[in-house]
């Protein structure tokens, strides 16, 4: 079959593409209302947390804080697609039991992302708290997650804010490096298998992933978009690594052939154990959840690994969102 590419710079580099008719000339920081990347060279850690808030800051996640529902990702639940796809340039998936699979996996990954979506959830490290940003840290086992919520206060931007996230495909927003992805299997036209490649701008990085991914509208004013590293046979990596939140995750146990993807010999596997974002229109603006956790395997480049770093980079992109859609 003849491969389908889809070249993505994640949300640095073509963003810069996507403002350039929305005022993107103004200065990020001349707004009182403005986030300043600086104030984590110049703040030390805090809890910004309200005193509501603070009594529930050492509360630990459980599955009881969110009850479970599944959301039985289907056609009829998955967006439809506009990227145009030719009927037999797919690897179309035509094992029922694996597509059975694969949405029984989507479905705990998209628990978790709302579990941890929720703010008033689980212990928090907060970097910036008010009432239009929360950026926080928090932790599953040991495993770190990093999020944000954002109120846009303008609820008529919501299809254009949906729509720009579905062009992207962009979720795991990985800083200074660039991405490069293909669908390697289709389950339904929106629930697919999705080979990344990473390559640093200014970092000697490289590495790729495998990520099952969807675009899901819950409802009219609620749109979500995932992903999960899946356990593939990729006959090159023979270490195992486990999705430490979405444990359904480790057994896809999918085959995909190393002769067909030659570039992953000299390159790091990485682990994206969830990244999603959900986007809801409210009365008065559109809140954008963003919720991340990449595996620490230590051999990641440092953008990917200190928080701070990693707090920088989400406060730049929040800043690219607020200057994109506030008006």
């Amino acid at each position: 079959m003849i491969k389908i590419y889809i070249n993505i710079i994640f949300f640095v580099a073509n963003w810069f593409v996507y403002v350039s008719d929305k005022s993107f000339a103004k200065e990020l920081a001349t707004s009182n209302d403005a986030i300043r990347e600086d104030v984590l060279v110049n703040t030390p850690l805090q809890e910004f947390v309200s005193s509501n808030d603070s009594s529930q800051k050492h509360a630990m996640c459980t599955d009881a804080t969110l009850k479970q529902s599944s959301f039985n990702i289907t056609p009829k639940k998955i967006i439809s697609s506009n990227n145009n796809r030719e009927k037999g340039k797919l690897l179309v998936c035509t094992d029922p039991e694996e597509t059975k699979k694969a949405t029984e996996i989507m479905d705990e990954a998209i628990y978790r992302l709302r579990q941890y979506a929720n703010f008033n959830n689980c212990y928090k490290d907060y970097y910036v708290g008010n009432e239009r940003l929360s950026l926080c840290f928090t932790e599953h086992e040991g495993t770190e997650i990093e999020r944000f919520h954002l109120k846009i206060p303008n609820p008529d931007k919501y299809n254009e804010i949906v729509k720009m996230f579905y062009t992207f495909k962009g979720i795991s927003y990985l800083g200074n490096i660039d991405v490069k992805a293909r669908i390697v299997r289709e389950y339904y036209s929106n629930l697919v298998i999705m080979n990344n490649y990473y390559k640093g701008r200014t970092i000697p990085f490289h590495g790729y992933s495998f990520l099952l991914s969807a675009d899901v509208q819950k409802s009219e004013d609620t749109t979500m978009f995932v992903q999960t590293s899946v356990d593939i046979n990729d006959y090159r990596n023979k270490k195992r690594y486990k999705n430490t939140i979405v444990e359904s995750a480790n057994s896809l146990n999918a085959d995909v052939y190393i002769s067909k993807y030659a570039r992953l010999q000299r390159i790091k596997k990485l682990v994206v154990n969830l990244s999603g974002l959900i986007i809801k229109k409210g009365s008065d603006h559109v809140g954008i959840t963003y919720v991340n956790s990449i595996y620490d395997n230590k051999s990641l480049p440092k953008s990917l690994r200190d928080r701070d770093l990693r707090a920088k980079n989400m406060l730049y992109f929040i800043n690219l969102i607020k200057t994109s859609f506030e008006e």
